[in-house]
């Protein structure tokens, strides 16, 4: 098994192992494959392990990517090199055509840009990178002629926040990327991202019926969800079936606090509200997204490793995500307000679109 394991780099075991993973039809089967490939050193095994940890981050990047439907072009750069080179290859070249929202432009009011991108990960506040490594992924964005890119996940306190700067300055010997890099790096500019806030004077009102949950699309402790009912200062919306339930699960994302259930026979009524709760926008779509599959904890991977079968899969994407919210923020229960400067965000936008073209 050993000698098995010695015949391929770790990285390479680290992507079968992954592929059988995400393909096995239970954890079962992939654990008598994954003991019959990786070493018996321990030590070994925990290198390899971290591999795949590092492969599944660059999948949930990709599905981000795929889901925020900016980028028109996301290629992973696999497998050895027919030529050897001394430079290092980047996890991805890309092409990004985003818009600017919140200036009320669309991804055709430019002409897109190719890039590297590198993702990392890390368990820290912050993720620095230098040394041979970095100087071998300038090496290769440069005979290429593309601007390269980090997208770092942090991960420190159990709730990930993903970041994505630009390399700019090519003198400096390292690069250090912490959390304050998702308001002044360039995420919310390659992603077409805003923030949604919730305002603290509208409340929610679900009606559950004990006798709907066979035909329901969302269901509780109460039964299925019969309708959803928002109310704001001075509008009230009403939502049934797919509206309601796509709606109540954003809602969710918002930290609704129960204020009263009142209960007359089947039927339930549940009241709540938030106090003006914040959510950026890939973070909720990407949410939405893996609470709609089967695959929690591996929801990219598995997603990946069968993309020819759930390309036709209903996803909460960002046209889904924006569709549900469109009712609320035309009545101004939910608000739209830019990540850092408005004017910051539109400056690189331009400069990474190319020719503008007036829409």
């Amino acid at each position: 098994m050993t000698e098995k394991a010695d015949r391929v780099s770790k990285i390479e075991l680290a992507k079968v192992l992954k592929s059988v993973r995400d393909a096995s039809p239970d954890s079962e089967t992939n654990q008598k494959i994954k003991e019959l490939l990786l070493p018996d050193d321990q030590q070994e095994r925990e290198k390899i392990e971290n591999a795949i940890n590092g492969l599944d981050v660059e999948d949930e990047f990709a599905v981000r990517c795929r889901l925020m439907e900016t980028a028109t072009h996301l290629i992973p750069l696999e497998g050895q090199p027919i030529i050897p080179s001394d430079d290092s290859r980047p996890d991805f070249l890309a092409r990004f055509q985003p818009g600017c929202a919140i200036h009320n432009y669309t991804g055709n009011a430019n002409n897109g840009f190719h890039c590297c991108i590198e993702v990392k990960s890390t368990k820290k506040k912050n993720r620095k990178l230098s040394g041979k490594k970095l100087r071998r992924l300038r090496k290769f964005s440069k005979e290429f002629n593309l601007p390269l890119f980090f997208a770092v996940k942090l991960n420190s306190t159990g709730d990930s926040v993903w970041t994505i700067i630009e390399d700019e300055n090519r003198e400096s010997s390292s690069i250090n990327v912490g959390e304050e890099h998702l308001i002044s790096g360039v995420r919310h500019v390659l992603w077409n991202e805003y923030t949604l806030t919730w305002m603290p004077d509208s409340s929610v009102v679900r009606v559950f019926d004990r006798e709907a949950t066979n035909d329901a699309l969302a269901k509780s402790e109460y039964g299925g969800l019969r309708e959803l009912v928002i109310k704001g200062e001075s509008v009230e919306l009403r939502f049934k079936d797919a509206m309601a339930a796509g709606i109540s699960a954003i809602l969710n994302e918002f930290d609704m606090k129960r204020l009263r259930v009142n209960r007359e026979g089947n039927i339930t009524t549940e009241v709540s509200s938030s106090g003006g709760k914040e959510a950026l926008l890939a973070d909720l779509v990407y949410k939405l997204s893996e609470i709609s599959t089967d695959d929690k904890g591996t929801f990219p991977s598995r997603f990946i490793a069968r993309v020819d079968k759930a390309s036709g899969a209903t996803l909460a994407d960002r046209s889904l995500i924006e569709y549900l919210v469109k009712p609320l923020v035309e009545n101004q229960m939910l608000t739209i307000s830019a990540i850092g400067s408005p004017d910051r965000h539109l400056e690189l936008w331009k400069r990474y679109s190319g020719n503008v073209t007036p829409e």
